[in-house]
């Protein structure tokens, strides 16, 4: 058998395989297809003919199902496309009716559940439940039937006949309303024929009607397509099918604009049909609008209707309205054909109706007073109440009867509304004033008295129930061994639903503490069941009623509440807020959520200063957000914008090029192979692998001018070096919201009213430092990741301007700067709008010759303040908040920080107002003393500066820090520094001339990062004035000589995943070439490499491994496949070849040995060639594909100045 997903693989030859393709195979293939269908696997067919094509499609299953009816069914997009183009969009199904229906009624009587192959239509509408589908069946219909948008679309698209109607007299149109399907009607609705259109539609509003489904009814309403009270051949309306399907919601749609008194082709009225098929509530409905004494064609009432079938609830409430002495034909009233047809409820109901009427027609004959006794002691009030009689029971109340009198077994005239189920009568009473909703009446059976209230729920009024209990009726939380919320669920409204949850909450207060309530009900997490059938508006509305109630006033943390109701569990243990609908998880997140997205963690912050707070935080909106941005003009997206939504929630670094995990994940998501995903299904798969929320950093910040430096300074900077800012919500919504919100217990969220999201980092380098084991090799690590992050800002004229432990964060397991609020950016920047003094670097007295009459000082940061600079540096400082003071203010023998004050909504210097000193600009030569520092901390254990919390030098160590000189710290290094290269290194940050220190640029070719360090061998540190060994020079020459060939853009070398070059061959850039070279040089013999010749297949698999391999870094394996594959067919989906994933990885040894070999200018599917990618991701690759590009292009350098050209 030839598996069908072999068909993917090119064959050597189409003849010789068309040739072998005899009987056995083509069934063989066909067999395969339909299991490759059913499971949504991708179908290509481009290794046959379209004659061979034909000859596997040509063939039809049991009761004439085709391939292309199967693909329908399936819903399987891509295969539908495939076969319609060797089979006809409208072949029918071919099969005998009876034939169906008895294979069908066998199937359901022993529940069976065959193969889909070989199945009718019908077998497959018993499966699927819908038992209305026969023969005659297209593809359109079967994929209406089943609500595939997408394959009715491709069948539409490719000329499908709407209008086609098969034996059964129902079209696709007809099918899809049934199915309650509103996209495929507005698809296919314009397209009806006009003839057909009336007839189809009314079928399709018919069917709808029946289905329950009030939006199509809707919707074909609203497009004029169906008339509001066109008529079937027998007369009937939307509205008279409505009723006669009890169809409620349809009915209060139709009411507004339907005629209620139209009659059929037998004179039923509406009302008519309603009262015949006993629907009460649809009775209810009409009797308000409705001509309730509108004849049939045989002169009966809709009463005379409801009494002849023996409805006496619904006679009950035709009475109340209807006049109880009109006469049909044969001369008889309502309460005749009662008795007519012995229905005995019937005629007591009507009784009670003539015997209110006469008590009052008596009252009003003798006028007597209106609380006279009639039967069993009744009032005039009791006989109205009894039987619904509203316009009776206004009589007696306006001439002044006692409302709360009662008969001769005390029922009141609301305990006989309540008893018979009179709506319409207890509301009225129970909004009386005098209305007492508490008097017990004795029960029927004689076994003890129950209040009203009771009463209706013995004899399942809970309607009514629900009107008493609004009018302060009391009630028990249980009743008949139920939850009452359960009993009342469908009628609550938000008072009534207030008072049930009130009573049976599951926390309360005591002392200001928000404990949990013992022996509760579960009320509160019934009620947020979205099973419980309650109006959702009621749901939503009640909740918010609940959560701002005065009843928590009382607690101390009003925060505290949102988070046990909202946390509250069933009694199955699940949390309300899991199991509740969409619209009331939104309210419980509006007030339990900053913006109604973040969920600040519980617990200190993990940063707290004068300028700045620092939480971590749950964002239950990032993905729905991130969604929107990469979305196409569709609402929906593709692959290239599922990559990026993964780059912009810094789940990779692997840019836009598509990465087998990622390419998984989105035919994963892609079930239907349709190219694109919808929001739903991004939403699923994040709920499944993220669990449908974020974990966050947000930062609260005090001054605008540093928020605003946060943003405008990582603008072009890589998330690999620097964490990113993740999208947020609107400014406005902040903005609300940070008014409310309270930090830390008690710090005022409104004193930090910015605010940055920032992806969580799991620790700062302070606690790696703190709490982790940090050997030399991982010390190498960490100073190396830092120095890269540095090289990449620096490169971009950006220096950080406050690099220490704290502004280092571990985030996706690499190390990443933060806190960018005090970088400048561009030459000319002035430094000290923020700093911590322990790490800036010092001046210098002493005056260095340079040539004649030249000298030259370096003042830096630090200055030492007389009296007269000291009055003019408090006046200057004068007015600033005492947190701010104690930073600045002058510390041991009057030195201070060359600092300035700022206009915080410009970011600029405050004018008139100078400081006594001159600013001095800043240069990375600042950030490199930090390194320097923090260099220093990590391998003698301490700090070189001793500081505060903050990391500003002490009052004691000030001076120290102001007046270091190059001789006190070559000796403070070499007595606390034992790992030579290290000191050697830390000598050359740690140099009072900013000139004279280290570049990024030479610290990452210095010998200690680059050469191995198993067993550290002493070296002379000693070798010159400034201490330079002769490997550091050539580490130096080596990072010059790569900087002159790159000054516009960043090339960081990153560490590749293969193992490292040798030590030599790193340290001497000339080796390093040579190396290079051999890797190019290396063109083997193929002939003496391959043990045979692969056939087109075996390439086309070998080139998928050669991809993954070059992916994984996994250099041996990379090397023999590339001498097996024509590398310019090696391509993925996008277009990316080997080459191509080298550069966007940073392998460079892998692209020193694919560049030869591929085409360099090859470009993809985005237009990107290798250099391009490189240059946009800044990877190790970059630098060889310099060397290699300048050969055969001196111009290379300058195309990519602009690599998006």
């Amino acid at each position: 058998m030839l598996p069908a997903r072999m068909i993917a693989h090119s064959p050597p030859s189409i003849e010789k395989i068309t040739s072998s393709l005899d009987h056995d195979a083509i069934s063989s293939i066909r067999q395969q297809l339909v299991g490759d269908v059913q499971a949504g696997n991708a179908i290509d067919v481009s290794a046959w003919s379209d004659r061979d094509v034909a000859r596997i499609l040509d063939h039809r299953f049991k009761e004439g199902i085709t391939f292309l009816h199967l693909a329908a069914w399936e819903g399987h997009v891509q295969a539908t496309r495939v076969f319609l183009r060797f089979l006809d969009v409208d072949v029918p199904l071919a099969v005998r009716w009876s034939i169906v229906v008895d294979h069908a009624h066998k199937l359901v009587k022993n529940d069976a559940n065959p193969d889909l192959v070989g199945m009718s239509p019908l077998q497959f509408a018993c499966q699927a439940g819908a038992l209305d589908v026969v023969h005659d069946s297209t593809p359109l219909f079967f994929a209406c039937e089943q609500n595939y948008i997408e394959i009715v679309r491709v069948l539409f698209d490719a000329g499908a006949d709407v209008n086609l109607t098969p034996e059964r007299s129902v079209s696709p149109l007809t099918l899809a309303a049934s199915f309650g399907n509103i996209e495929i009607v507005r698809l296919l609705l314009p397209h009806v024929d006009a003839t057909h259109a009336g007839e189809v539609g009314l079928v399709g509003l018919a069917i709808a009607y029946r289905s329950f489904i009030r939006d199509i009814c809707q919707y074909l309403i609203d497009t004029h397509a169906v008339g509001v009270n066109v008529m079937t051949e027998t007369g009937a309306t939307p509205l008279h099918i409505a009723c006669l399907n009890g169809r409620v919601p349809v009915v209060q749609y139709l009411l507004p604009l339907a005629n209620v008194n139209a009659t059929d082709a037998f004179g039923a009225t509406p009302l008519h049909i309603a009262s015949k098929v006993g629907n009460v509530e649809i009775v209810r409905l009409l009797v308000d609008v409705a001509d309730v004494n509108k004849p049939d064609n045989k002169g009966q009432t809709p009463l005379h209707i409801a009494a002849t079938y023996g409805f006496a609830h619904v006679v009950a409430v035709l009475a109340t309205t209807c006049s109880t002495s009109l006469r049909d034909h044969a001369g008889q009233t309502a309460g005749d054909v009662a008795k007519l047809n012995k229905n005995t409820d019937v005629d007591v109901v009507l009784t009670e109706c003539v015997a209110a009427e006469a008590a009052v027609a008596q009252i009003k004959a003798s006028r007597c007073n209106w609380n006279h006794r009639f039967e069993n002691s009744m009032t005039a009030l009791i006989l109205a109440a009894r039987c619904g009689r509203i316009d009776l029971a206004k009589l007696a109340l306006d001439g002044g009867c006692d409302i709360n009198l009662f008969d001769t077994q005390e029922n009141t005239a609301l305990s006989w509304a309540t008893r018979h189920g009179h709506l319409k009568m207890v509301q009225y009473l129970s909004k009386q004033p005098s209305c007492d909703v508490h008097i017990a009446c004795w029960r029927p059976d004689g076994l003890g008295r129950s209040r009203p209230v009771f009463t209706a729920l013995d004899n399942s009024h809970f309607d009514i129930a629900c009107v008493l209990i609004a009018h302060h009726s009391s009630f028990y939380i249980q009743s008949h061994g139920r939850l009452l919320l359960d009993m009342l669920a469908p009628y609550v409204t938000e008072e009534v639903a207030t008072l049930l949850l009130l009573r049976d909450m599951p926390i309360k207060i005591v002392d200001g503490a928000v404990l949990e309530r013992i022996g509760h009900s579960f009320s509160w997490a019934t009620f947020l069941d979205p099973s419980l059938p309650v109006d959702p508006k009621v749901r939503v509305s009640t909740v918010r009623v609940i959560l701002q109630h005065p009843t928590w006033r009382t607690a101390k943390n009003s925060m505290d509440v949102y988070k046990a109701l909202t946390y509250a569990t069933d009694k199955y243990g699940r949390i309300a807020l899991h199991s509740t609908d969409a619209a009331t998880r939104q309210v419980l997140t509006e007030l339990l959520f900053f913006c109604g997205r973040y969920e600040i963690f519980d617990g200190a912050p993990l940063h707290v200063s004068a300028t700045s707070i620092v939480v971590h935080a749950f964002d239950h909106g990032m993905f729905t957000q991130v969604f929107e941005m990469h979305a196409n003009e569709n609402g929906e997206l593709d692959v290239r914008g599922f990559i990026q939504c993964s780059q912009t929630l810094n789940l990779d670094y692997q840019g836009v090029i598509e990465t087998p995990q990622r390419r998984t994940e989105f035919d994963i998501i892609d079930r239907c192979k349709r190219g694109t995903i919808t929001k739903t299904d991004y939403l699923r798969f994040c709920n499944q692998k993220y669990g449908g929320k974020m974990k966050v950093a947000l930062k609260f910040m005090r001054n605008e001018d540093e928020y605003v430096r946060e943003q405008t300074t990582r603008q072009g900077l890589h998330s690999k070096f620097v964490l990113n800012i993740l999208p947020s919500a609107s400014l406005n919504a902040i903005q609300q919201n940070i008014k409310t919100l309270t930090l830390y217990g008690d710090i005022p969220g409104a004193k930090y009213p910015h605010m940055l999201v920032l992806p969580f980092a799991d620790r700062s380098l302070q606690d790696i430092y703190d709490k982790e084991y940090v050997s030399e090799n991982k010390i190498r690590q960490i100073m190396e990741e830092i120095a890269r992050c540095l090289q990449h800002i620096h490169s971009r004229g950006i220096v950080h301007g406050d690099l220490k432990k704290l502004n280092i964060f571990r985030a996706a397991n690499r190390l990443q700067l933060a806190d960018m609020d005090a970088a400048t950016v561009g030459p000319g920047q002035l430094a000290g709008a923020k700093w911590s003094s322990g790490i800036l670097p010092p001046g210098t007295s002493m005056h260095s010759f340079i040539s004649r009459n030249e000298y030259n000082f370096f003042p830096e940061m630090f200055c030492q303040l007389n009296k007269l600079e000291l009055a003019a540096y408090t006046e200057y400082w004068h007015g600033v908040d005492s947190q701010l003071w104690s930073k600045v203010k002058p510390r041991g023998n009057s030195y201070v920080v060359k600092c300035f004050r700022t206009d915080k909504a410009s970011d600029e210097l405050l004018n008139p107002l100078v400081p006594p000193y001159e600013l001095q600009e800043t240069s990375p030569a600042i950030d490199l003393w930090a390194f320097g520092c923090l260099m220093f901390q990590m391998y003698s254990g301490e700090e070189l500066v001793p500081t505060d919390r903050n990391q500003d030098a002490t009052d004691q160590s000030i001076e120290w820090a102001a007046t270091l000189s190059d001789e006190a710290l070559r000796r403070v290094i070499r007595s606390k520094i034992r790992h030579d290269d290290a000191g050697d290194l830390i000598e050359k940050l740690l140099v009072v001339d900013p000139t004279q220190r280290l570049r990024v640029e030479d610290i990452v070719m210095h010998p200690y990062f680059t050469a191995r360090h198993e067993s550290p061998a002493p070296q002379n540190r000693d070798t010159g004035p400034t201490g330079t060994s002769g490997q550091a020079k050539a580490g130096a020459m080596a990072g010059l000589q790569d900087q002159r060939a790159n000054t516009m853009f960043d090339q960081p070398i990153e560490k590749s995943t293969t193992e490292r070059p040798t030590t030599s061959s790193m340290q001497d850039p000339q080796l390093a070439n040579e190396a290079t070279k051999r890797a190019l040089d290396d063109d083997e013999d193929d002939a003496t490499l391959l043990r045979h010749v692969p056939d087109e297949a075996t390439k086309d698999t070998l080139s998928s491994r050669l991809l993954v391999a070059v992916a994984s870094g996994q250099v041996a394996d990379a090397m023999q496949l590339a001498r097996h594959v024509d590398l310019k067919c090696a391509v993925d989906a996008d277009g990316n070849g080997p080459l191509h994933v080298a550069s966007a990885n940073g392998q460079p040894e892998l692209v020193a040995m694919l560049a030869r070999r591929c085409d360099r200018s090859q470009q993809n599917k985005h237009g990107l060639t290798a250099l391009d990618i490189a240059s946009m991701k800044y990877a190790a690759a970059l630098g060889v594909l310099h060397q290699l590009l300048l050969v055969d292009n001196p111009y290379a350098l300058l195309e990519l100045r602009n690599p998006m050209k």
